[in-house]
Parts: structure tokens; sequence; C-alpha cells
């Protein structure tokens, strides 16, 4: 697995090809019902440990993209009790991803960084702002537009950035 994804073969790599998906696989006994497998899952079946490391660094460095994060629905958390290294899994676009809608505001006096849940449907986000940040220290800032002034101190004003973590629900318990 070293020798295949190493970083001298790295030209033959691409995010719109990628290696690693999930494979649909007819059950046996029965093809009309399917299990889907990737070759993450195979290999920790198969207790390759090294292998998995590997091909999550190479997942990081060449399909770091949400559509990858799929390959780690099921498997995150026998994955972590492996031992197997995720922080940069977890720090990358697989899993963060930067939202920027207009009707967000992008300016704001808070300079605090701040973790909201959020639980509803990702299509529905672009407009619950205000569920998100409830709090009155959240309203968007004003500007009063008949006497040409500001009503806040544009010296204190910070940049805004939003990202949503998209980690699947792992540690849950029914």
């Amino acid at each position: 697995m070293e020798s295949l994804l190493h970083d001298d073969h790295s030209s033959y790599f691409s995010s719109e090809f990628p290696i690693f998906y999930k494979n649909k696989i007819p059950k046996p006994g029965n093809r009309k019902q399917f299990f889907y497998r990737s070759a993450i899952d195979s290999s920790l079946k198969n207790n390759q440990v090294g292998a998995v490391g590997l091909m999550i660094d190479y997942i990081v460095k060449y399909q770091n993209n949400y559509v990858s994060s799929y390959l780690f629905l099921k498997n995150i958390t026998t994955i972590m009790e492996k031992g197997i290294p995720v922080s940069e899994l977890f720090k990358s676009e697989i899993f963060v991803k930067r939202i920027d809608f207009d009707e967000w505001p992008a300016t704001h006096i808070v300079q605090d960084k701040f973790l909201r849940p959020y639980n509803g449907s990702i299509y529905d986000l672009r407009n619950d702002y205000s569920k998100i940040f409830y709090e009155k220290k959240f309203e968007p800032l004003e500007y009063d537009n008949d006497d040409q002034e500001k009503k806040i101190d544009t010296s204190k004003v910070y940049k805004i950035s939003y990202f949503i973590n998209l980690l699947p629900s792992i540690g849950t318990y029914i």
C-alpha cells in the first residue's frame, strides 16, 4: 500500500477520479439485496492498521472533499479504537466545510469564537442564522442610512468565518 500511494505517483492522483470509494456488493444468497464496502472497510476487517492509516493520509491529501466523508460513516469508531491517527482527517475539508450565505452577517463586533450545535437539515441551514445565534449580541449590525452615520464603532468590527463540522455521529448509544 505504501508503494502504491507514494507521492512519486502523485501525477496520477486526482480528486476528480478517486481511488477510494464504496463498492456495491450483493449479499450472499440474495442477489436482490446489497451492502457497500470500501477498501478501508476490508482492511479494517483484516486488521491491516498500517494500510488504513496510509489510505486516510491519501484521502486527506488527494480526495479532500465532503464526498469522501461517506467512506467513514460506519467505521470511524473502529478506526479510532485501533489507534489510527485521525486528527488530520477531522481537520480536513472532508469533515469541516466553510459556509458562506448572503443572508448571514459577514462582519460583527463580537470577536470570540463560538461553537453551536445544529441538528436541522443542511438544506435549511441557510435560513436558520437567528435560530443558531439567537442571543441579542449576535443580531446583525445596523447602519443608519438616513444620516449616513454608523450606529456602531467601525474600528471594532471583525470579519466572520462560518464552518460546519460534518462528523458522523460517533459514540451514540441506543
